[in-house]
C-alpha cells in the first residue's frame, strides 16, 4: 500500500544451517543432453534448465515466527551478482533430480542463455565484468529444442486448495491433448509450513519446442476458462484481475522458478511431499491448436458474465482504496510542494482506478525511490522518456515494474506490468497562454514549445504532421489543430469591461503560424512509422517504443515486452533456426536458380530494416506464365514491411506521372509500393532516383510550393517476362520464377502453406529472425565479404553483406550473393543491347574518330540490313525514324560505356547542328 517512506526488502541474515550456495554448486546432478525417443514418434531433445546461484543471499523464501507466534514469510534477496549454468533434462525424472538438488541460494529459469555458463548481474549494476549478462529477454530465450513448461498453481485467497489429484485432473480435463502427456507434480515452497498442508503447487511438462511455451500456456489458460475454472480477482485498488488455476505470467524465458526448499527459522517445520510423475508422452507443440472461432465467442461471453457479476465488488473495493490511500497521497504531495485538497485527490484516484488516467499532480515513484508528479514528467520528456517507475496504484510492490512512453506518437502513457499489464494515460492540466494583441510571435513560440512536449506532433517535408490511430502519417490541418490546441492549452484574455482575465479562443493567427512554419518550430523530424523492431545501418537494434531521434523513426507498441529480444551474439545454431523461421513461407515458390532465391532473401531482410536505410534497391518478380506466384511473393514481402498486404497498382507509363505518384507516396510516409503485372518495359528516371536517393522533390498538392520529402519506400514490381530499362537494371534485383508445367496448369497449383496468411500471422517472429541473421554479421564486426554497390552503401553493408557472410558460415546453403542476379539481368538488358548496337553501327560507319549528326546516322543506316530496324525500334514512328526522338535517346545515354565504347557530343557543325562522336575506353 502507499507509504510516505521508501519501502525496502532486504534479507537480514542467512540462517547458520544454510550451506553456502557456492559450495553447493557441485551438488547439482549433471544430466546428459542426448536425444530421447518418445511414444508419440516426436524426437525429443533435452530441455534446457538454467540454474542461477545468487552471491548475495537466498533465492528462496524464508519462514519464521514473529513475537506473537504467527508464521511470517520473508521475500528472497534480489539477484544482483551471481552465476548461471545450463543443465539438460531429457525427461521429467532428470528435471526432478535437478530441482531436488537446488540449495536456498539457487533458482532456475527455463530460458537458455547464449553460453552454457557465466556471470549474471542485475540491470542496475554499472560497469559489470566482461562477459557478464543480465537476466533479461535479450540474453535468455526459448529455443527451437524441447523446453520446460511450468504451470504454477496458487489457490484463491480464503478458498480450499485443490489436492494434487484434483489439480492434475483439472488441467488434463480442460484439453484432450493433455490426457496422456507426462506431468511432474511438485509442492511449492509454501506448502506444508507449520501444518498448513498443501497450498501452492507446480506441474511441469516437457514440450517439443520451447519457443511455443508462451502460446501453449495461453491455450491451456483459455481452455481452463472454457471448462469453468476461470474467475476474476480484485487488486488492492479495485482492478479486475483475470485468473484461472494456473498463473499466465510465468511463461517467460527470463522468469525465475523458486523451486528450492525454503529456509526455516526458529522452530518452523515443513511437511515433506514426494513429487509424482504421471503420463508418458511428450507434449507435441504441433498438436496444441488455437481456439476455434466459436470457442473464442464462447470465451468472450463467459468473461463478460464474470465481469458483470463482479461490478458491485469493484466499486466497493475502489471506494475503500481511495479512502485509505488519499491521506498518504496528500502527505506525499505536500512533500513535493503541490497543493491539492482532499476533493482533488479523490478525483485523481478515481480517474486512475476507473479510467486508467493519471492527472498532472498524480505522484509517481521512480526506480530510485524518488517521487515526481506526472506533470513534471510530461514537462521534461527528454529526461523521463523510457524511465522505469513503480506501479502507480501499488508503488510498494516493485520499483521497476512500469515504464513511461512520452514519444509514442499518440497520447503519452505509463505501462505497468503488475497484474499482467495495465496502460495508464498521462494527462496534464491545460497550460495557460495569455492572448495579447500584437504578440502573435510570442504566442506561436509558446504554443510550438507545448506541442513539442506532447510528443504527438512532427515535421515532415516542411509541414506539421501527426500519426493517426492506424499508425499513418497525416498532415495537420487547421480545423484539427484548433481542437488539439484547446485540449492542451487554456487561453485567457483581459476583459476591459469586467477588468479581469476571461477564457478566450485560440487566435486563428496562432494556428496559421504553427502550420505555416512547421520547420522553424523545430518539431521532431519524422522519417517513418513502424510497429516492429528494426535496425539501423550501424547495426543498432531499435526496439524501444517511441520516437528514435537518431533515425527519425517512430516505433509504436502498446506492450513492448511482448517483442522477442534479438541476441547480441547469435550462435550458428541460432542463425540456422532463424533462417528456418524466416524462409518457411517462401520455400515453395518455383525459383529458377539460387540467385533468384537469394534475391527473395535479400528482399525479406530489406523489409526488416528498410525504414532505417537511406537508400535501398527495388525488387522485381518475373514469371514465365500467369499464376506462378509472382504477385503473391511480392505481397508477402510487402506484408512483412507494412503489417498488411500491400495494395497493387499498374505501372505508370509517363515520367511526369511517375514523379507525382512517387512524391505523394513519400510525402504520406508510405511503406511498400507494388507495381503489378507490367505488360511493357518499365522505364523511369524518377523510379531510378527513388532507389538511390533518400528524398524526393515535388510540388505539394494544393499548395504553390515545392518540398523535399524524405522517404523509406520499398519498391516492388512484377510481370510476366518483366523488363526493366536502362539504369533500373542496376537498381532492381529481379527474382525469376518458373513453375515448369504447362501454362494451362500453372493456376491450378496449390501451396501446402498459405504464404501471405503465414507472413501476416507470424510477422513479428519473422522480423525477429531477419534481425537475428543480420545481428550475426554485425556481431562478427562487419567483415568485408563483398565489393561495393554504387549509391546503396548502407543496404550493401547491412543486407547483401549479411547474405554473403551467412553463406561463408555455412548457414545459407543453396543461396549466393544476390548480385549474381543483378549482373545476369544487366547483361540481358534490352536497353544495353540497343546501345551496344548503335555504338557498333556508328563506329563501323563513321570510324573511331568520325563525327556525325543524328540525320546522317539515320541516312547511313538505311542501306544496311538490321541497322534501320534497330533505329526504328528506338525512335521509330509511322513515317520512319524520328530524328528528334533519336537525338534525345542519345543524349540520355551520353558517356555510358558498352563494350569499351561510348558516344559523346563533339561540338556543332556549320549549321549549328549537334555533332556526335564515338570514344573508346
Amino acid at each position: 500500500m502507499w507509504t510516505t517512506e521508501s519501502p525496502s526488502a532486504v534479507v537480514e541474515s542467512t540462517p547458520p544451517e544454510v550451506i553456502d550456495g557456492a559450495s553447493m554448486a557441485t551438488a547439482v546432478v549433471e544430466v546428459t543432453s542426448d536425444v530421447a525417443p518418445t511414444s508419440t514418434g516426436v524426437e525429443q531433445r533435452a530441455a534446457a534448465v538454467t540454474i542461477l546461484t545468487n552471491d548475495n543471499g537466498n533465492l528462496t523464501k524464508t519462514f519464521f515466527l514473529d513475537e506473537g507466534g504467527t508464521v511470517q514469510k520473508q521475500a528472497a534477496a534480489k539477484l544482483v551478482y551471481g552465476r548461471y549454468q545450463v543443465r539438460h533434462a531429457p525427461d521429467l525424472d532428470a528435471l526432478n533430480t535437478i530441482l531436488d538438488s537446488l540449495v536456498p541460494t539457487q533458482a532456475v529459469t527455463y530460458g537458455r542463455p547464449v553460453t552454457a555458463e557465466g556471470v549474471v548481474v542485475a540491470q542496475s549494476v554499472k560497469g559489470p565484468s566482461a562477459g557478464a549478462i543480465t537476466r533479461t529477454r535479450e540474453n535468455f530465450q526459448f529455443g527451437e529444442d524441447a523446453g520446460v513448461l511450468m504451470l504454477d498453481y496458487d489457490p484463491p485467497k480464503d478458498q480450499v486448495a485443490f489436492s494434487p489429484s484434483e489439480l492434475l485432473q483439472t488441467v488434463r480435463g480442460c484439453y484432450g491433448v493433455l490426457n496422456k502427456v507426462a506431468m511432474l507434480w511438485r509442492a511449492s515452497a509454501s506448502s506444508g509450513v507449520n501444518g498448513r498442508g498443501i497450498t501452492g503447487q507446480r506441474i511441469y511438462l516437457i514440450v517439443s519446442k520451447a519457443s511455443e511455451i508462451p502460446r501453449i500456456g495461453k491455450v491451456i489458460f483459455d481452455r481452463l476458462w472454457l471448462a469453468g475454472f476461470g474467475y476474476y480477482a480484485l487488486s488492492k485498488s479495485g482492478q479486475l484481475l483475470e485468473r484461472a488455476p494456473i498463473d499466465p505470467s510465468v511463461w517467460k524465458p527470463e522468469g525465475l522458478d523458486f523451486a528450492a526448499k525454503p529456509v526455516l527459522n526458529n522452530g518452523i517445520t515443513r511437511a515433506s511431499y514426494e513429487s509424482e510423475i504421471t503420463g508418458d508422452d511428450l507434449l507435441d507443440a504441433a498438436q496444441v491448436q488455437e481456439l476455434t472461432a466459436a470457442e473464442i465467442v464462447e470465451l468472450k461471453a463467459i468473461k463478460s458474465a464474470a465481469r458483470a457479476a463482479m461490478t458491485p465488488h469493484v466499486q466497493t473495493a475502489k471506494e475503500e482504496y481511495i479512502k485509505k490511500v488519499a491521506p498518504m497521497m496528500a502527505e506525499q504531495l505536500k512533500r513535493l510542494n503541490v497543493d491539492a485538497d482532499s476533493a482533488a485527490i479523490s478525483v485523481m484516484l478515481d480517474r486512475a482506478t476507473a479510467q486508467r488516467t493519471l492527472m498532472g499532480n498524480f505522484p509517481l515513484l521512480t526506480a530510485e525511490r524518488k517521487w515526481v508528479t506526472v506533470g513534471a514528467v510530461l514537462d521534461n520528456p527528454d529526461k523521463w522518456h523510457g524511465t522505469r517507475f513503480a506501479d502507480p496504484l501499488e508503488p510498494e510492490v516493485d520499483g521497476r515494474v512500469a515504464w513511461v512512453n512520452l514519444r509514442s506518437g499518440g497520447k503519452p502513457y505509463l505501462y505497468s506490468h503488475l497484474h499482467h499489464g495495465t496502460k495508464y494515460r498521462l494527462e496534464r492540466a491545460p497550460a495557460l497562454i495569455e492572448v495579447t494583441a500584437g504578440e502573435l510571435p510570442r504566442m506561436v513560440d509558446s504554443m510550438a514549445l507545448l506541442l513539442k512536449k506532447t510528443g504527438q506532433m512532427y515535421e515532415r517535408a516542411g509541414v506539421m504532421v501527426r500519426v493517426n490511430e492506424e499508425g499513418k502519417i497525416v498532415q495537420a490541418i487547421a480545423t484539427w489543430m484548433k481542437v488539439f490546441v484547446h485540449r492542451h492549452c487554456r487561453f485567457e484574455q483581459f476583459n476591459e469591461r469586467k477588468k479581469e482575465m476571461v477564457v478566450a479562443e485560440c487566435p486563428q493567427g496562432v494556428i496559421n503560424g504553427l502550420l505555416a512554419n512547421a520547420a522553424q518550430t523545430r518539431m521532431p523530424r519524422l522519417t517513418a512509422v513502424r510497429d516492429v523492431p528494426t535496425m539501423d545501418a550501424s547495426g543498432r537494434v531499435i526496439a524501444a517504443p517511441g520516437y528514435d531521434e537518431q533515425s527519425g523513426l517512430l516505433l509504436i507498441s502498446e506492450q513492448f515486452s511482448k517483442w522477442p529480444a534479438i541476441r547480441k551474439a547469435p550462435s550458428v545454431s541460432d542463425l540456422g533456426t532463424a533462417l528456418q523461421t524466416l524462409w518457411k513461407p517462401f520455400q515453395q515458390f518455383p525459383y529458377v536458380s539460387a540467385a533468384d532465391k537469394s534475391v527473395v532473401l535479400a528482399a525479406v531482410l530489406t523489409a526488416a530494416v528498410r525504414c532505417c536505410l537511406r537508400t535501398a534497391p527495388g525488387f522485381g518478380f518475373s514469371a514465365t506464365a500467369p499464376g506462378t506466384g509472382k504477385t503473391l511473393l511480392a505481397q508477402c514481402i510487402g506484408a512483412l514491411y507494412d503489417g498488411t498486404a500491400p495494395a497493387v497498382s499498374a505501372p505508370i507509363t509517363h515520367e511526369e506521372e511517375w514523379q507525382k505518384s512517387l512524391f505523394s507516396s513519400a510525402l504520406a510516409g508510405a511503406g511498400t509500393l507494388l507495381f503489378d503485372n507490367a505488360e511493357h518495359a518499365i522505364e523511369s528516371a524518377s523510379l531510378c532516383a527513388v532507389t538511390t536517393a533518400p528524398a524526393i522533390k515535388g510540388r505539394v498538392l494544393g499548395e504553390s510550393r515545392e518540398a523535399e520529402a524524405e522517404h523509406r519506400l520499398l519498391v516492388l514490381a512484377t510481370g510476366n517476362g518483366l523488363q526493366l530499362v536502362g539504369d533500373l537494371n542496376r537498381r532492381f534485383f529481379t527474382c525469376r520464377l518458373d513453375a515448369q508445367v504447362d501454362s494451362s496448369k500453372v493456376a491450378g497449383r496449390q501451396f501446402d502453406l498459405e504464404p501471405l496468411g503465414y507472413c501476416l500471422q507470424n510477422r513479428l517472429a519473422m522480423i525477429t529472425a531477419a534481425l537475428t541473421l543480420i545481428q550475426g554479421y554485425v556481431n562478427a564486426g562487419f567483415p568485408a565479404v563483398c565489393d561495393g554497390l554504387a549509391s546503396m552503401d548502407d543496404w550493401n553493408k547491412l543486407v547483401r553483406s549479411t547474405i554473403v557472410w551467412l553463406a561463408q558460415q555455412g548457414v545459407t546453403k543453396g543461396f549466393v550473393d544476390p548480385k549474381v542476379a543483378l549482373l545476369r539481368d544487366s547483361a540481358n538488358d534490352p536497353e544495353a543491347a540497343a546501345l551496344a548496337g548503335v555504338l557498333e553501327m556508328a563506329k563501323a560507319t563513321f570510324g573511331r574518330n568520325g563525327k556525325f549528326t543524328v540525320a546522317e546516322l539515320i541516312k547511313r543506316s538505311a542501306g544496311t540490313e538490321g541497322w534501320a530496324d534497330l533505329l526504328r525500334d528506338i525512335a521509330g514512328d509511322q513515317r520512319g525514324v524520328d530524328a528528334r526522338r533519336l537525338g534525345q535517346w542519345l543524349l540520355k545515354r551520353e558517356g555510358r560505356i558498352s563494350n569499351r565504347l561510348s558516344i559523346k557530343r563533339a561540338g556543332l557543325n556549320r549549321t549549328k547542328t549537334v555533332l556526335w562522336g564515338i570514344s573508346e575506353a
